[in-house]
């Protein structure tokens, strides 16, 4: 990533200390431009990825359980069934992604498996994420 911008803050009135509210403009060092919206105060849950492209785009919603393609040159779209996963009672998510991340980790430290991220890449998102939390810039 060459340059974030936007900010991490709290603008609900709730009772809690934590941040509410992230809103991000990335520019990686390719040219790719991306934005990133984590508003964890929306009273209806959604998580939306949208991927735009010359020769299409890509649509998820992941409480719609499917991925959407659209293909530019056909101008059809194809729809890929997303298995849906088991929320804990009171919950929106499904813990598998964490579970699996734990499982990950855990077969990381005892050697069965090579863990999928360097401390290298882990800390540049912690220093794109710590220039957000300061309002910014260059990476």
């Amino acid at each position: 990533m060459a340059r974030v911008s936007g900010f991490v803050e709290k603008v609900s009135d709730l009772d809690m200390d934590a941040d509410d509210v992230l809103m991000a403009s990335l520019k990686y060092k390719n040219g790719i431009l991306g934005n990133v919206l984590i508003d964890v105060i929306a009273r209806a849950p959604f998580r939306t990825l949208r991927i735009l492209g010359s020769d299409g785009v890509l649509h998820w919603e992941k409480f719609n359980n499917e991925i959407k393609i659209y293909d530019a040159k056909t101008k059809i779209w194809e729809t890929i069934p997303v298995p849906k996963g088991k929320p804990e009672s009171g919950y929106v998510n499904e813990e598998e992604m964490y579970n699996d991340e734990i499982k990950t980790w855990l077969d990381a430290i005892r050697g069965k498996a090579q863990y999928p991220y360097t401390f290298e890449e882990s800390k540049k998102n912690l220093a794109a994420l710590y220039k957000l939390e300061s309002g910014g810039g260059v990476i």
